[in-house]
């Protein structure tokens, strides 16, 4: 056997010896973004300033695939079931990841099981807004008004089941309220209940709401986060006001079908955290009320997951009808 024939062997076996993964590089052709909304809206809006940042950092394009509908479910479904090739990424939020399963559990996809997290984006800061006609100028005295006066109150969310209906019911068990819920289709539609004072409470995202505070058409009395908002740095938290109680639940983030290889997921990972640093995306969360986090995949897993968790808790505990 000649040596050019053992050379061409021994090429033959060495590139045999390196998996298929490793030897092509990621990304090789467009990769696409799966948005759980319709255009034009925020989740819509900072999926495009994602993908413009990715397509950039990666050298191939990015496109917005655009599925809305069954409140994030259809597009979610449709991530699951994708190849877990790096090339379909989902553009998730608390609504797709954790409301949606926790009030549907015949949901055609599990939230945990079958994605691989990615990173978490940013997460926005709730605050409790009140027609001004209610005097209260805080949490506290709000829960000390609606004590005086059980059932009288009503609070709007945007709809039964989602996360403002959830997180206003764990509000008055831990501030020991009787208020009614009004359910409405959407943060909008709850707002605009709020200013006709056919609601006198609601909790939104601060950025939703801030026109409406601005013009003096509703007033925010707290934040329910664990700190303030840089938004609103005046507005104590509810906690400081009196009512020990903090939602952590909604974000922006960016997960992939279950079993997308690790080196991908990093890549991603890497390019995704320097992003939310970028002015251009930082600028827009702060302008919109959002914290930046930029988290690694493992932070974002156990934030599913412990969301997840919480509200089934609360469901159960408090006995909640969803449907």
């Amino acid at each position: 056997m000649s040596w050019h024939l053992l050379a061409a062997l021994g090429l033959l076996a060495g590139s045999a010896a390196v998996p298929a993964t490793a030897a092509a590089a990621y990304p090789e052709k467009p990769i696409r973004i799966v948005v759980p909304n319709p255009p034009g809206g925020a989740t819509d809006i900072v999926g495009r300033l994602v993908a413009d940042k990715l397509r950039v950092a990666l050298g191939q394009p990015v496109v917005i695939d655009n599925r809305g509908g069954a409140g994030g479910g259809i597009a979610a479904e449709a991530v699951a079931k994708a190849a877990p090739d790096g090339y379909t990424l989902m553009f998730g939020t608390g609504g797709t990841h954790v409301t949606n399963v926790v009030i549907n559990p015949k949901a055609p996809y599990d939230a945990v099981k079958d994605f691989t997290s990615v990173s978490l984006l940013a997460k926005p800061y709730f605050g409790l807004f009140i027609h001004p006609s209610v005097p209260a100028k805080n949490a506290g005295e709000l829960a000390a008004l609606a004590k005086k006066q059980p059932g009288k109150l009503s609070y709007g969310s945007y709809g039964v089941g989602t996360a403002t209906h959830l997180m206003t019911e764990n509000f008055k068990a831990v501030a020991g309220i009787d208020i009614t819920h009004i359910p409405y289709k959407g943060s909008v539609a709850a707002q605009l209940g709020l200013i006709n004072n056919d609601v006198q409470l609601i909790f939104d995202g601060v950025g939703n709401a801030s026109a409406h505070v601005k013009s003096g058409k509703i007033r925010m009395i707290g934040v329910a986060s664990h700190t303030r908002t840089p938004a609103s740095p005046d507005t104590p938290t509810l906690a400081e006001s009196g009512v020990p109680y903090a939602y952590e639940s909604g974000f922006f983030a960016i997960f992939a079908p279950a079993g997308t290889p690790r080196d991908i997921v990093m890549t991603l990972n890497r390019e995704l955290v320097k992003a939310v640093k970028e002015p251009e995306l930082r600028n827009w969360f702060a302008g919109q009320a959002y914290e930046v986090v930029g988290s690694s995949p493992e932070a974002l897993g156990e934030v599913v997951r412990s969301q997840i968790e919480a509200f089934r808790k609360l469901v159960r505990e408090l006995k909640l009808k969803l449907n």
